[in-house]
């Protein structure tokens, strides 16, 4: 039997989901930043998202 790779369980479907889920938390992160004045709504969704792709790529 043949060892699943990361990602495979869905294959490109999944990954895109992920990118647009990135992409889009991103841009909201910098347009809360803009309003806020503030860098920390970038570094906490940066960080989140990190520990998100982490757990994808383990699983």
């Amino acid at each position: 039997m043949r060892r699943r790779q990361p990602w495979s369980i869905h294959g490109r479907s999944l990954r895109a989901s992920l990118a647009v889920l990135c992409r889009s938390a991103l841009q909201g992160a910098l347009i809360q930043a803009r309003v806020e004045r503030s860098g920390r709504p970038i570094e906490v969704a940066a960080a989140e998202l990190a520990r998100l792709i982490e757990r994808e790529a383990r699983s």
